[in-house]
């Protein structure tokens, strides 16, 4: 089909842009749907808005003929990222070479052909074809990304995996935060990219209570961890050995310190109702907190 000719706005917030709060307010009302699929999606929005006019964040807005969005592209553009953070394009505009024009601009703004865009498993058929005429390449699958259970599609760039979430015992987990725990043994572990854990402490809290910034990651034989770090992972040497049984090696998460919530964080509220725990470990996005969680 021929595309068609809309006009392209860049949007940069500012204090002086008139009329900010009624377009806050019409991009919102745009993009509220996409919640279902991203949880805290209306949270990091929120954020996003602050972030424009920083130079972090570029806001690519399509109208149609009666000045009504027709889509929308949120580019984030950081010395160690260039992305598209989301492309939609409204339902009764589609196939309308729309979808083109947001990915054109966006290569032209992030000065970059192949910038990293992810997809969840349930939207990729809307974007096959997009991709393959700019030729975008699936670099991973990463499941439970954003949404316990979803796949989110990669392509073109690695993902930066920054922020994990684990489960940990409250015996252990207010060891942590007092200082007594400096170091987490894992029989699994994540990649050497993430630099900040969220700590849920398990039942019967069941709540986000701080965030380790992570100093590094350290892999070795049980015997040889238990002896290198007996001293500073706060459990007895019955407990280490009963939790590693039946495995010859292990992680060690060397903690360089660790922020402490004032106010708790019910983790459904942040990705809904279906939330499970993870055995292990689960990606996820930066949580944005009010000062006074912090």
């Amino acid at each position: 089909m021929e595309e068609q000719t809309h006009e392209i706005k860049i949007i940069r917030f500012d204090k002086t842009l008139s009329h900010r709060d009624n377009i806050i307010k019409e991009i919102f009302s745009f993009l509220v749907e996409l919640d279902c699929d991203y949880p805290n999606f209306r949270v990091w929005l929120s954020k996003v808005f602050r972030q424009i006019g920083t130079g972090k964040r570029i806001l690519l807005v399509v109208y149609d003929e009666i000045d009504n969005i027709a889509g929308i592209a949120i580019l984030k553009k950081c010395n160690y990222e260039k992305k598209i953070c989301t492309l939609r394009v409204r339902t009764d505009m589609k196939n309308k070479g729309i979808g083109s024009l947001l990915i054109r601009k966006s290569i032209e703004e992030l000065n970059e052909n192949k910038p990293l865009i992810t997809v969840s498993e349930h939207h990729i058929q809307e974007f096959r074809s997009l991709f393959k005429k700019f030729k975008f390449t699936r670099s991973e699958t990463i499941k439970s990304l954003y949404k316990d259970g979803v796949k989110e599609f990669i392509y073109n760039k690695p993902f930066r995996r920054e922020y994990a979430l684990m489960s940990i015992k409250p015996q252990y987990s207010h060891k942590i935060l007092s200082g007594e725990k400096v170091v987490e043994f894992r029989k699994k572990c994540f990649t050497n990219d993430v630099k900040y854990v969220y700590i849920y402490s398990s039942s019967p809290e069941r709540r986000i209570i701080g965030l380790i910034h992570v100093e590094n990651v350290i892999e070795g034989s049980i015997n040889s961890i238990w002896e290198n770090f007996k001293y500073s992972g706060g459990i007895s040497k019955e407990a280490y050995f009963d939790y590693f049984k039946n495995h010859k090696r292990g992680y060690v998460i060397k903690i360089r310190s660790v922020e402490i919530f004032k106010r708790p964080i019910d983790p459904k509220i942040l990705y809904g109702k279906s939330f499970h725990v993870p055995q292990n470990y689960m990606y996820v996005n930066k949580i944005c907190l009010d000062k006074e969680e912090l």
